[in-house]
């Protein structure tokens, strides 16, 4: 009788290659640790009308030797939004965010008062560097998805030089790589706005609410704002299959395995079978 070929398994080893290539690609993690890079990265604009004790609204910053967030000066009602941009995070597009936050380093204490704020991402594939004309933070669109952050007031002068980490960003930077336009090289840019100009139904009116000042050490530099990201990539389908795999039928050891594809048997030992 003629022999077919057939492929014989050491202690179940081919078994379990099969398998764990059944279940589908394995996901690979990473974490980018990303500081401020050009002296353009990080920029401030003015928020409150002159009427209000602001410096005037569109106002920007463009070479700031900290990052006043929320205010600064004028009894806190000098209000002020930041921006953060980073690039080269090497995230591919659709990967799944894990967490990630903006660590910034003290620079100084600042003044009092509401301390309430909002992070948000410029809803663009790949933003343009800050620059000098007026409103070129708050002219950028932003993310549908948002998030709080109420930091502690820094009145100290002994926490000068320590850190903080913001609220966890990670829907902001899921919703920014989920667009079909985002490349890993792209450049992001996250927005912390003071919530009580958010909250004026006519944001050119400006308001007399004192906000908390927080002064942060700017970029470039090892102590500028740093963007941590751990991220997912893969866990999709095996190449070639659009479901999850099939899986193998279970049998008793030392009896083989049936792989459902082709109907081979597998067996367990190594004795010859016609």
């Amino acid at each position: 009788m003629k022999k077919e070929p057939r492929l014989r398994v050491f202690n179940g080893i081919l078994v379990i290659a099969m398998a764990m290539f059944a279940v589908g690609n394995v996901a690979q993690g990473d974490v980018v640790i990303r500081g401020i890079q050009l002296e353009d990265n990080d920029m401030e604009e003015k928020l409150n009308t002159t009427a209000n004790g602001g410096e005037g609204q569109g106002v920007m910053d463009v070479v700031s030797s900290d990052l006043e967030l929320g205010s600064e000066g004028g009894g806190g009602r000098d209000w002020q939004v930041i921006g953060v941009q980073y690039d080269t995070l090497g995230i591919p597009q659709g990967a799944t965010i894990n967490s990630a936050h903006i660590t910034f380093t003290i620079d100084n204490n600042g003044n009092p008062g509401d301390n309430n704020f909002t992070i948000l991402a410029e809803a663009v594939d790949n933003s343009t560097v800050f620059a000098g004309p007026n409103f070129n933070i708050t002219s950028r669109n932003r993310s549908t998805a948002s998030v709080a952050w109420t930091p502690a007031a820094i009145n100290d002068d002994s926490l000068n030089g320590t850190t903080i980490d913001t609220s966890d960003i990670s829907v902001l930077i899921q919703e920014i790589v989920n667009r079909p336009g985002w490349l890993d090289n792209n450049l992001l840019t996250l927005m912390i706005y003071p919530d009580v100009y958010l909250a004026l139904p006519d944001p050119t009116t400006g308001g007399a609410t004192a906000v908390q000042e927080l002064e942060l050490e700017a970029g470039p530099g090892a102590d500028s704002a740093t963007l941590t990201v751990d991220f997912t990539v893969g866990g999709g389908p095996p190449p070639g299959g659009e479901g999850e795999g099939e899986p193998l039928v279970p049998v008793p050891a030392g009896e083989g395995a049936v792989f459902p594809a082709t109907g081979d048997l597998f067996p367990g030992d190594l004795a010859s079978r016609p």
